[in-house]
């Protein structure tokens, strides 16, 4: 029986061993991968967050808009010593639901479901980046973000984020 190109261990001959088309992908992904284990308390749960947490400078709050800025340091760059891409995601996150409090209302809860992140431009290792995020547009119930990163200095646009937010439903008892 000829093992079929998608097929998984376990499927067909050959267990074991690779492919010539296996080899190729899982190499690059070996090279990607950290050698070494999580530096100790990273592995907790809110790990991120709380690094991110850690290093943020809170700038400005006003009403619909948040601006912060924080250093590119080594806990929260990937390999390549930028910044590291689930760093953006959490930045853009946090920042986006702290606007999102300035406009709601104290009854209003909201969550976050949908998130759009493009990543432009790679801040590197040492550089300041400075966060702004505001409120694009508010509905009746849905209130959209837009989150900006640029290296301060050259004002560079690295990151561009796009978050929607949607009320929490009441529970019906």
């Amino acid at each position: 029986m000829e093992k079929k190109r998608g097929a998984t261990k376990g499927e067909g001959e050959g267990e074991g061993k690779d492919e010539p088309w296996q080899s190729k992908p899982r190499n690059f992904l070996k090279r990607l991968a950290a050698s070494e284990g999580l530096p100790e308390g990273c592995q907790d749960r809110q790990s991120l967050p709380d690094l991110i947490k850690g290093i943020l400078k809170v700038e400005r709050v006003e009403s619909g808009r948040v601006s912060c800025s924080f250093p590119v340091e080594p806990t929260i760059v990937n390999r390549y010593r930028t910044l590291h891409g689930g760093a953006v995601a959490t930045v853009t996150g946090m920042l986006a639901a702290a606007c999102v409090e300035t406009v709601a209302g104290k009854q209003e809860e909201f969550f976050l479901g949908e998130t759009s992140i493009s990543y432009l431009y790679a801040a590197r290792l040492h550089d300041e980046v400075k966060a702004e995020a505001c409120v694009t547009k508010r509905g009746r119930s849905i209130v959209f973000c837009c989150v900006e990163l640029r290296t301060k200095g050259s004002e560079k646009l690295c990151y561009t984020a796009r978050l929607t937010f949607y009320p929490v439903p009441a529970a019906k008892i």
